[in-house]
């Protein structure tokens, strides 16, 4: 409740300025770790993560890490939070050539897999949910996801395709901490599944295809409400995570109710449109060659973009 609040009042800026201090004194006695961790809170808010971002917190966070590196060595829970914080500020621009990222996601698979590991889910370092959290907000890049899918000893698909089937059902008990944990895998999955070289493993795998189907047809989950701001503007429902991994499958059939909602029952394709053009004649050709609803060129005569 108090993050817009200090947001407004500039607070991130002045983290990443006492974080800059610190690091060049370099005195034990600095509250580094409250710092970093007082960082990290405000980056899982988005208009928090934007904040530091353009405060200059990657450089920030890079200098820390170099010139505290002895300190850090000796406090694994505050050396945590640097990668965390990395994949909750980057911009998709930035996630392209930021170096820092790819120990940043060792960390987090090795990481989600301690804590998967263990009855209650947790790591030394914080739960499951929170490292997919952030690991699924980096998969958006294909450079990453291909990292996580060959390059990455702890990765691949079959790890997270288990992941899927082990936490997929809800049970009653514990039920915040379960949905954030499916709805961060159903994410991750959207991610992968874009990849031709994983595409043909999916298709085969038909208890997957049936669970996805499943969340495609489902109706909003209640859930979704009680899900925080931040995470909702980082992760797309498992809802439409289910039809972005059946779309790639080639999976997704739509059929109209008489309510005018969409479920899966033909077999038609929908193309998927990321953003609209300027020439409306060609947007509307491209329009009626697929087969699209008119709302799209209206959207595009009007120069609106779409997500």
């Amino acid at each position: 409740m108090l993050l817009p609040t200090i947001i407004h009042f500039d607070f991130p800026a002045k983290l990443v300025e006492w974080l800059n201090m610190i690091s060049k004194r370099n005195i034990l006695s600095d509250p580094l770790d409250s710092l970093i961790v007082a960082m990290s809170n405000v980056s899982e808010c988005e208009e928090g993560a934007t904040a530091l971002n353009e405060a200059g917190a990657i450089a920030a966070i890079e200098m820390s890490e170099k010139a505290s590196a002895n300190r850090l060595e000796k406090n694994q829970f505050t050396l945590s939070f640097y990668p965390r914080i990395y994949a909750m500020i980057s911009t998709a621009d930035q996630v392209k050539t930021l170096t820092v990222l790819k120990p940043a996601i060792d960390f987090l698979l090795t990481k989600i897999h301690e804590a998967n590991a263990s009855a209650d889910l947790r790591s030394k370092t914080g739960h499951l949910y929170e490292c997919l959290v952030q690991l699924a907000k980096l998969l958006i890049n294909d450079n990453i996801a291909t990292y996580v899918l060959n390059d990455s000893i702890i990765g691949g698909l079959g790890f997270f395709v288990e992941l899927f089937f082990k936490h997929n059902i809800l049970p009653i008990n514990d039920l915040f901490v379960k949905h954030l944990i499916r709805l961060a895998l159903y994410n991750i999955l959207c991610s992968l599944a874009f990849h031709e070289s994983v595409q043909q493993e999916l298709k085969k795998n038909q208890i997957f295809i049936k669970s996805v189907l499943e969340a495609s047809n489902s109706s909003t989950s209640n859930t979704d409400a009680i899900i925080p701001s931040s995470l909702r503007n980082n992760l797309m429902s498992i809802k439409t995570a289910a039809h972005g991994i059946l779309v790639y499958l080639d999976q997704f059939k739509i059929s109209i109710s008489n309510d005018n909602e969409l479920f899966n029952t033909s077999t038609t394709k929908i193309p998927m449109v990321s953003y609209s053009h300027l020439d409306a004649d060609f947007c509307s050709e491209q329009v009626f060659e697929m087969g699209v609803m008119y709302t799209h060129v209206t959207a595009c005569e009007s120069n609106e973009k779409f997500l």
